[in-house]
């Protein structure tokens, strides 16, 4: 009388947000298909699926907000180095909204990645999982930042920054997400 339950599970979207709050990339993975969800005209019905992508990630900032302490400092008020263990700069579950679980992670920049994920059946069950997706996700930024080619962020000079374009970036972030999707989609 006992079956087997199946989770599934797939990243709906991955958002990097620059340290004051602008959106650097924003990735929304639908029916298969990888979307530059910054790179996006409302005009259409599908834009307006788009948007609410926009509103998932700027609804998690707060959420991360209040979470956060920066990464590197110790104890309840970031005092000394006596008062408790470090900060990891993963955040883990932060919260449902509508049918997604949200999951956080900042840098020691202060760069937030939010990833947005589609869950039937239980909540937290990937979370070793997405804590390595989210480093990998860091890692692929740190690596767009040293590209030489690449105009830094303004952020990095203290004014407000433009997105990320970089198709390298972009389809090394979907490579990503896809290979999570495909290893969830019936554990």
């Amino acid at each position: 009388f006992l079956q087997e339950i199946r989770v599934t599970m797939h990243i709906a979207c991955i958002g990097v947000v620059g340290k004051q709050g602008e959106p650097l990339v924003l990735r929304v993975y639908q029916d298969g298909l990888a979307m530059d969800a910054l790179d996006t005209v409302v005009d259409s019905e599908k834009d307006g699926v788009i948007l609410r992508y926009h509103h998932i990630v700027h609804c998690s900032l707060d959420l991360i907000d209040e979470r956060h302490r920066q990464p590197g400092t110790y104890g309840a008020t970031g005092g000394s180095a006596v008062a408790g263990p470090k900060v990891s700069m993963y955040l883990g579950y932060l919260s449902p909204i509508e049918e997604f679980h949200l999951y956080g992670y900042v840098t020691n920049t202060h760069v937030k990645i939010i990833i947005a994920v589609e869950e039937q059946h239980g909540a937290g069950t990937a979370q070793p999982e997405l804590q390595t997706l989210c480093k990998q996700a860091h890692q692929l930024y740190a690596n767009q930042l040293l590209n030489p080619f690449t105009s830094l962020p303004s952020s990095l000079k203290g004014v407000a920054s433009e997105r990320v374009i970089s198709p390298r970036f972009a389809s090394e972030l979907d490579k990503l997400a896809n290979s999570f999707n495909t290893r969830n989609a019936g554990n």
